[in-house]
């Protein structure tokens, strides 16, 4: 079905948390009482929405792994992508604006804000840079979308992209800082079908970097992208699975066929977790040793998905169930199990919702 971006994008702050499922909910929650047991070696903290209840409210928590508890946050129920953007701050998204405040309250300040456009991602850099990719509100207005970059004490740099497509995409955009804050990503699912490259890396002058030319259908363009060390790039096209490095120029294809979804490195860029998807729509995770662009042997986790490093052998995800009435469709169970990926023991974490963003 073709839907238009009219009446897609006027509601995009509310429903990107749930165009990143693309799979739907089973049953709700919100955190469980009592604290996490948190493996060896984890020091972070988490944020988590709950699921949205049936006026798109949510409610955003902070869990700290050293005192293994979680507080609510500030954030406004019609928040979302809520992330850390320096010591004791939290930013979110409500549909115009990027608002921040204090974790505890107080201090809000609008970060960025766009009459004319929506926004509808955004990420911080760990230099304290701000990017944010704002799109048209409706079909045809002849405006494309704007990648806009912040950087402290210098000029703010907007860089205009090519006008997208009217369908509405089947996953959110993406907008992600490299490791040491030099290098940005941008995908943009709208630019499928246009001359544009969905998947862009640039300078925070604006300066394109890297974007791969797009061929085949729509499901094969440049897509599920994730950052490695030392200016490496993964992600997926036609072709497979690809890493390229942009201190080289070089790009190979290290899983020929594959195509993975929501690929997420480690802090210390050694591991990507990844999901894979049989005929059913089933996820299975699996790993991939970065130092040898290999998948790590003797490691699968069936029915996982949405998963997440919150330290470096650790990673959070949702179990996946079937159940009657719900058709083949495997559905996400709302409670956040972790992971420790070098023992490869579970634990019940005592969370319900969805990470959002983690701090190390």
């Amino acid at each position: 079905m073709i839907v238009s971006r009219a009446t897609t994008l006027p509601h995009v702050a509310s429903r990107l948390l749930l165009l990143g499922l693309a799979i739907g909910l089973a049953g709700c929650g919100r955190f469980a009482s009592g604290g996490s047991p948190t493996p060896p070696d984890s020091n972070f903290q988490a944020l988590v929405a709950s699921a949205p209840d049936p006026q798109g409210n949510v409610i955003t928590t902070r869990y700290d792994s050293a005192t293994r508890r979680a507080q609510t946050t500030p954030a406004p129920g019609n928040a979302s992508s809520a992330r850390f953007n320096g010591p004791g701050r939290i930013s979110y998204l409500v549909t115009d604006s990027i608002q921040s405040q204090g974790v505890q309250g107080g201090d809000q300040r609008t970060e960025a804000a766009s009459r004319s456009l929506l926004i509808a991602a955004y990420a911080w850099s760990s230099r304290g840079a701000l990017a944010y990719l704002a799109q048209a509100g409706e079909a045809g207005t002849g405006r494309g979308d704007e990648l806009v970059i912040a950087r402290p004490g210098q000029s703010t740099v907007t860089v205009p992209l090519a006008l997208g497509s009217a369908t509405a995409p089947a996953d959110p955009p993406q907008v992600a800082f490299s490791p040491d804050g030099s290098l940005l990503l941008v995908v943009d699912p709208l630019h499928a079908g246009t001359a544009a490259a969905t998947l862009q890396v640039r300078q925070l002058d604006g300066r394109l970097v890297f974007g791969p030319t797009p061929s085949g259908p729509a499901g094969a363009l440049p897509s599920d992208a994730t950052w490695g060390s030392g200016e490496k790039l993964y992600y997926r096209d036609a072709r497979g699975v690809n890493v390229a490095d942009l201190r080289t120029g070089a790009t190979r294809t290290i899983l020929p066929g594959v195509r993975w979804y929501r690929p997420d490195t480690s802090p210390d860029g050694r591991t990507i977790v990844f999901e894979l998807r049989d005929g059913l729509a089933t996820p299975r995770l699996e790993l991939l040793d970065t130092a040898t662009d290999t998948v790590v042997a003797g490691f699968a986790r069936d029915g996982g998905t949405l998963a997440r490093f919150v330290a470096p052998n650790e990673i959070w995800f949702h179990p996946v169930t079937t159940c009657a009435g719900c058709g083949d469709a495997p559905q996400v169970r709302s409670e956040i199990v972790s992971l420790d990926t070098v023992r490869v023991v579970e634990r019940p974490t005592g969370l319900s919702g969805f990470l959002t963003d983690v701090r190390h």
